[in-house]
């Protein structure tokens, strides 16, 4: 798949943070009006969707749903790799941008659901990143049982 690269991710945290409404432009006018530019990096399967949310519950926003899902996304994904705020950015703004804009329509709070400068912004706050670290954790803690670590870590997740 192709990601930002990191002087396009500095462009669009300026530029978004100015104005959080530029996330409405398509991928190529967004990526022609900033002169965004992507490299390849990591494996990406696009046979797979996330789950839009439905409402506000916790049921209602699919997250454990799309945790499992997330998993299938980026099959090959290792921690090291999903460290890397260049792989989530771009995930959240070329490939699940309608995912995250109905997950978070609140836009004053999606600058924060976008970006991932560091570790705990990309496990907690990220939109996709916090959805494959879950499922990485919960894996981790239990692999044929996840579901249940799944159940106890989205307990409360907003």
């Amino acid at each position: 798949m192709k990601i930002f690269t990191t002087k396009s991710i500095s462009k669009l945290k300026i530029n978004l943070k100015k104005d959080i409404n530029l996330i409405d432009y398509s991928n190529e006018d967004l990526s022609s009006e900033l002169g965004l530019a992507t490299l390849e990096r990591y494996e990406i399967n696009n046979n797979t969707n996330l789950e839009m949310p439905v409402g506000s519950s916790i049921r209602e926003l699919k997250d454990k749903e799309n945790c499992v899902l997330i998993d299938k996304i980026l099959p090959n994904l290792k921690p090291a790799d999903a460290t890397d705020e260049a792989l989530w950015v771009t995930l959240c703004i070329l490939n699940f941008k309608d995912y995250v804009l109905k997950r978070w329509p609140d836009r004053s709070k999606l600058f924060t659901h976008i970006f991932a400068s560091n570790w705990r912004q990309r496990m907690r706050d990220n939109a996709l990143g916090r959805l494959w670290w879950t499922m990485h954790l919960s894996k981790n803690l239990d692999a044929k049982n996840y579901n249940k670590y799944l159940e106890i870590l989205l307990s409360n997740s907003d």
